[in-house]
Order: structure tokens, then sequence, then C-alpha cells
């Protein structure tokens, strides 16, 4: 076990080291990034959820810039305002720009920090790609910034992680909510923060109608939060459903096979933790639960494929690949694709 956790922790100072000029991953990396982003920015398996509502948005931009037309947050809307004025962007063009830009970061953490690259990316594609870079492009880019930030605090590098965690928070709001839980269990032993989830969790039963207008309350800005808030006509989550199982089950085999220890193991694992925490508590708000679910549990591929390989984290990703396909099935069947 001291072996694995050694390999573990030491990727990350490998990485570090001096690279070639030309890496054929990283090349091969960033052309899958650029694949991939044109498949989202024309459409090409079909128009998806959440696309029109960007599309018109893109529309609405005008040569005078304000930040009080949209709920949009103000880092979306600016980048907007310079791709459609600035750039002459068209629609697809500036799609497939932010896609591109998102995946790349998320690829060259994927790259650095794990030790089967291409087997984490298959991953990230089936079980996070639909719902982000086809989906939700502010919550792909604001994720891309903040666990590069989230790394960067790890190396140290006080600075560069501030303006990542500004700049993800101003593309998407939520981003704060993965900042808040990864400093914390970076810096906050492992059994304290079981401690603390366990008083969280029982404040926010307690405390529910206080907590949801305190949410309220911060997203002033989006006006279709409290809908996603309130749930007027969605059901409960599903904690049971294939792909939750399928995480629960990797994150168990995670622990099992040593990939918890040391400060980014404390960290993903915390981080997948308080996924279902969040799922329990916010179960009436569907929307919601899902929404931090996806964004926290990105963390789960650095933490299943940041040792070294065992027949147990084998086990934990081929999990994680089997609640992804799943999740591309049911999303070809429910119309976030296609």
């Amino acid at each position: 076990m001291t072996e694995l956790i050694a390999a573990g922790e030491g990727i990350e100072q490998a990485s570090a080291a001096p690279v070639a000029r030309f890496d054929p991953v990283r090349v091969g990396l960033l052309v899958l990034a650029l694949a991939l982003a044109l498949v989202a920015g024309y459409r090409l398996l079909g128009e998806g959820a959440d696309y029109d509502s960007y599309f018109q948005y893109y529309l609405t931009v005008t040569g005078y810039y304000s930040s009080n037309v949209s709920r949009f947050e103000v880092g979306f809307q600016y980048w907007s305002w310079i791709a459609a004025n600035k750039l002459n962007l068209a629609f697809p063009v500036f799609y497939t720009i932010t896609v591109f830009i998102a995946l790349s970061v998320k690829f060259d953490l994927i790259r650095k920090y794990t030790y089967a690259p291409w087997f984490a990316i298959l991953t990230y594609a089936v079980l996070f790609y639909p719902a982000h870079e086809y989906t939700q492009i502010r919550v792909a880019l604001a994720l891309a910034l903040a666990y590069f930030g989230i790394f960067k605090l790890y190396e140290r590098k006080y600075v560069q992680a501030v303006v990542a965690f500004v700049l993800a928070v101003a593309f998407h709001a939520s981003a704060a909510i993965v900042i808040l839980i990864a400093v914390g269990a970076m810096f906050i032993p492992l059994p304290l923060i079981m401690v603390g989830f366990f008083f969280v969790g029982l404040a926010m039963v307690v405390y529910s109608e206080l907590i949801k207008a305190l949410i309220l309350q911060f997203f002033t800005f989006n006006t279709t939060i409290e809908r996603i808030v309130d749930n007027p006509d969605l059901y409960e989550v599903n904690l049971l459903s294939v792909t939750n199982l399928c995480l629960a089950i990797s994150t168990g085999l995670c622990v099992a096979g040593g990939a918890h220890h040391g400060k980014l193991g404390r960290t993903f694992l915390t981080m997948g933790i308080s996924s279902f925490v969040f799922m329990l508590l916010f179960q009436a708000s569907p929307i919601l639960a899902q929404r931090i679910k996806e964004m926290l549990w990105l963390g789960i591929l650095f933490l299943a494929f940041r040792p070294v390989t065992n027949p147990t984290l084998l086990a934990a990703r081929a999990f994680l690949l089997l609640g992804g396909a799943w999740s591309v099935y049911r999303g070809l069947g429910e119309g976030l694709l296609g």
C-alpha cells in the first residue's frame, strides 16, 4: 500500500518535470478536444437540451454591453459580447471555441494527473461530455477553470488558483460550491470533514426553508433558479439510478484500492461524498441536486485514475465507464442528445 500511495502522490511531482517539445499524447488530446467541440458546436448528434436558450441569447447580444440583460453570469455574458461584436463569430463557431477551451483544459489536467489518460478521457466522454459540453457550456467552462484552480492550489501556486476560481464563478455561480468543498477538503483532516457532513446535513434538514431562502438570495441574478429550487413540475432525485449506483460502487472501490490517500485523494473523495449528501438533502429539487452532483463528481476521474492500476481500481474505472454508458443511453432516450 505504501508504494501505491507514493505512486499516487508522485504523479503530481512528475508533471512538473520538463516535457519534450513534441508530445504526441498532448497533440492527440487536442485533436480529440477539437473533434468533440465541433460535434457540440455544429450539433452533429442533434440539437439536444438547452441549445436553443443559448442560441436565442446569443442573438440578443448587441454592440452595447450590459450585464443586466440576461440571467447568465457576467463572465459568460462578457465572453458572448466579445465573440459577437469584436470577433464577429457565428454562434456555432462561438459554441465550438467555448467547448474546445473547456475540453482542452480538462484533457490537459487528465494527461498530467492520471496514469491512464486515454481510459480516463473515454470515461469523461460518456459520463460528463453530454451533460456539460454538449448541453451546459457555462458549466463546462466553469468546471475546467475550477479544477485547474484546485490543482494549482495543491501546487501552492496561489495567484493562479485564485484567478481560476474567480473566473470559474464568473461563468457559473454554482462553481463556488465545488471550490469551497475542494478548498476545505484540501486543508481539513478527513475525520473532521465527516463530522462536518453530519452537522451540515442536520442543519439543512432542520433549517431547510432558511437554506432555500439563502440559495435564492445568492442566485438573485438568475430568474430561473426559484423554479429550479422549488421544483413545481419534477419528481425527486432517484438515488438508486444505475448511474448513481455505479458512482457509489466506484467510490467504495477507490477507497478499497487506496486512491483516497494523500491531500488530493482526500480532496476528491470528499467531493464525491459531498455529491451524495447534496442528492440526499435536495431530493425535492432534482435539477439543483443533479447539477451539483455532476460538478462535484468530475473529481472521481482524478480519484479513480490518479494512482497506478491495481485490480480494485480497475474495477472502479470499469464501473465509471458503465455508469457513463448508461447515462448516454438514457440521455438519448430523454432528449439530452438527439
